[in-house]
């Protein structure tokens, strides 16, 4: 898993990390000051690595590092007990490991990778490790975990509602467990109300994660009903996981088989998985990080599998304990090698051979944003202000540069839902940004020129061009092109 240290950020960490930095520095919290469709908790969680880990790109991937090690460790812990195999519970954070580094820097450190650690905690505090009934204080902890869960993203509530009948089966106080269960899982989010309407703001809450988000993020994509279903079914992750995905499928087979003196925890653990993956389902996007606590899961029954079929077919031999042990050894290490790729093998020689910070900057996207970035830094003081048209509040953050307006990103504006170019939200929002703009012009305006075939965008900067023609004839008139690095355009403020 060390491999990640050397990984650097894109967009929507990018994004994640300038709102918690003008939140912490400048006491601007999200919506209010940073529009983005994502919900809170993504953002405590980049302001907690900056106000204790410092601001680096670096201090991230350690904290995600270390996150995902405890992610493993939780994995190791549950699938042992269930399965009363450790070499199971071993080779599940082995699997789980290797497929979180390969997602690769794009896919690691997202919203979707902070669920396993929180749900496989969750899990054990409803039905511990001992076999023995919790009490009370165990519910609300666990309710407390999938509130924080739910304020990354919703589809948590899948989990919520298997965990609360958990606690209605497991507890010795099962009704009151219940509602201590459900009370930690709404107290996060009553936080967050709290918060935004003492900061008069409950307004801008409201439009960012409920309004725009059904009226123009839900209808921005449109994917083909084939490429639904590779989603759906997770195909395009199949060739760099075989490992996983056929040795989940042979637990059910061995479900007879199974000595274990409590099957339900297996029982329950596959229902964790089944409310994970409708997670994931009903978000509809089928991005590879969504994935990722689909995989998560997925691993602890694949080390299971793996590790009872041996066992089986090795109780038919005559063979000693101790070749059967050195077997399931060997079995530890094809099964780890079976999940190596080029990708990983490359990013494997990279961890070896430079310092994480040059490391990071093999990755094409983040080397472009972090060139701009000291640009930008080298020709600006800290006061001055810097425009990104297209989704780079990378690097606004890496800049340490603020936005003149809320949009450090603009794609709520490029955004189309449906046929249209633009809906009545997204020219309220338009009309706003223009304001910001003549009220406080940036010092740089920088125009992305990639393409988003995912969400129907050829170039963010014809979108510009064609659509958004009042803001094109602002930026003409009063800025002069200043240079070109990689897919972005530098435009400076004329004097």
């Amino acid at each position: 898993m060390l491999p990640v240290l050397w990984q650097g950020l894109g967009v929507d960490h990018g994004i994640f990390s300038y709102s918690a930095w003008i939140w912490r520095k400048f006491g601007q919290p999200p919506y209010l000051f940073c529009f983005d469709q994502a919900f809170p908790g993504i953002f405590l969680i980049h302001y907690f690595v900056q106000a204790v880990m410092g601001e680096s790109v670096t201090a991230f991937r350690v904290f995600d590092l270390a996150w995902q090690v405890a992610s493993a460790i939780m994995l190791y812990l549950v699938v042992a007990s269930t399965f009363q195999n450790r070499g199971a519970g071993l080779l599940a954070a082995v699997l789980y490991s290797f497929f979180y580094v390969k997602l690769g820097p794009w896919d690691t450190g997202q919203r979707d990778g902070f669920f396993p650690l929180l749900y496989l905690l969750s899990f054990v505090l409803l039905k511990p490790l001992s076999g023995k009934r919790t009490g009370l204080l165990a519910p609300a902890l666990a309710g407390l975990l999938i509130g924080f869960a739910l304020l990354i993203k919703p589809v948590a509530g899948a989990i919520a509602l298997v965990l609360v009948a958990l606690a209605l089966v497991s507890a010795q106080r099962k009704w009151l467990a219940a509602f201590l269960f459900c009370l930690g899982c709404a107290l996060p989010s009553l936080a967050i109300i709290a918060y935004y309407l003492h900061a008069g703001a409950l307004k801008e809450l409201y439009q960012v994660l409920f309004v725009f988000n059904a009226k123009v993020y839900a209808g921005s994509m449109k994917i083909p009903a084939g490429e639904a279903w590779r989603g759906i079914l997770l195909v395009k992750l199949w060739p760099h996981n075989w490992a996983i995905l056929l040795d989940a499928a042979l637990l059910p087979v061995l479900w007879s088989r199974l000595r274990v003196p409590d099957k339900s925890r297996a029982f329950w653990l596959a229902a964790l998985f089944a409310a994970t993956y409708l997670g994931y389902f009903f978000q509809a996007r089928y991005f590879y990080y969504h994935q990722a606590p689909v995989w998560g899961l997925l691993s602890g029954f694949a080390g299971a599998g793996w590790v009872l079929t041996l066992e089986f077919l090795l109780s038919k031999t005559r063979l000693s304990g101790r070749t059967k042990k050195a077997a399931l050894a060997s079995l530890l290490v094809l099964a780890a090698a079976s999940m190596l790729s080029g990708d990983y093998l490359r990013l494997l020689k990279t961890t070896f051979t430079r310092p994480p910070a040059e490391g990071q900057s093999s990755f094409d996207y983040f080397r472009v944003c972090g060139r701009a970035a000291s640009y930008i830094r080298a020709r600006t003081s800290a006061s001055d202000t810097v425009q990104v048209w297209g989704g780079e509040a990378l690097v606004n953050y890496l800049a340490k540069r603020r936005s003149p307006s809320r949009f450090a990103q603009t794609f709520p504006l490029i955004l189309m839902s449906g046929d249209s170019p633009k809906t009545a939200l997204q020219q309220e929002l338009e009309r706003e940004f223009l304001e910001s703009l003549r009220r406080s012009p940036p010092a740089y305006f920088v125009i992305e020129t990639m393409s988003h075939p995912w969400f129907g965008i050829k170039s963010d900067k014809d979108r510009l061009v064609a659509d958004y023609p009042e803001l094109w004839k602002f930026i003409t008139e009063k800025y002069n092109w200043e240079n070109g690095i990689g897919f972005m355009e530098l435009y400076r403020l004329s004097n």
